[in-house]
């Protein structure tokens, strides 16, 4: 573990802010999804989307994993999400 987030896990420990298991802290430190997040929120964080994105397609109860993303780099943007719901509508 590098010393930085060894530090942090002490300062936070010591200081009382750490709620949860030690695994969600390690995962948490890690930058990896803790073994008690859903697989959906998981795959939702690891896909680059904009904000209002990520908001539509949880509103519509999509899967934003499986959108194609046409912004910069492939993001996916509230475009795509309305998109892909259109064409499932349709086909």
């Amino acid at each position: 573990m590098p010393d930085l987030a060894k530090a942090i896990r002490i300062l936070a420990n010591y200081s009382g802010l750490v709620q949860g298991t030690n695994d969600e802290f390690e995962a948490a430190l890690a930058g990896a999804p803790a073994a008690s997040e859903s697989s959906g929120a998981a795959a939702a964080e690891e896909v680059d989307a904009t904000p209002a994105a990520l908001e539509h397609a949880q509103s519509l109860g999509v899967d934003i994993a499986s959108i194609k993303g046409t912004g910069t780099g492939g993001r996916v943007t509230k475009g795509d999400v309305a998109a892909a719901v259109a064409a499932r509508e349709a086909g």
